[in-house]
């Protein structure tokens, strides 16, 4: 599985920065996330990125998808990384997410927004372990894994 979620004005340099990253995900279609014209002008939306728009699918259910929107244009979530590629490091599953945390201690709706971030990546730790791709996917997914290694 690789997801790669991050902030719209982002994705080119770190597409660069992650070996491989560039030829296993794409831009998912997801039933639960879409931008607006409007919503692809704040460059702090997220991009979200897949190997197989099934495993966005999966991944993303109304709730997560309504908190990305709402969240992410905060511009506190710079990304959210799961792979189960090991090019990264020694992990059979690995989920790695970068946050901004507000430094003003008055800001009351930042740390709030952080709070249901934290929440919202525990949540999708709960949602990875359960997902079970059909076996048309993992076939696609093994097939391009197969053409990289």
């Amino acid at each position: 599985m690789e997801v790669y979620i991050c902030r719209i004005k982002d994705i080119k340099e770190k597409l660069k920065e992650f070996k491989h990253l560039n030829e296993y995900v794409k831009n998912s279609n997801t039933k639960h996330y879409k931008l607006s014209e409007k919503q692809l002008e704040n460059k702090n939306n997220l991009m979200i990125m897949t190997e197989h728009d099934e495993v966005a699918n999966n991944l993303i259910s109304e709730e997560i998808g309504e908190a990305l929107l709402r969240l992410g244009k905060t511009g506190l979530l710079n990304e959210i990384h799961i792979t189960d590629l090991n090019f990264y490091n020694n992990y059979p599953l690995f989920l790695r997410a970068i946050i901004e945390i507000p430094s003003d201690e008055n800001d009351k709706k930042g740390y709030d927004n952080v709070a249901n971030l934290i929440i919202l990546i525990l949540y999708l730790v709960d949602k990875v372990s359960e997902i079970r791709h059909s076996p048309t996917v993992l076939s696609k997914c093994q097939k391009s894994r197969k053409k990289l290694k």
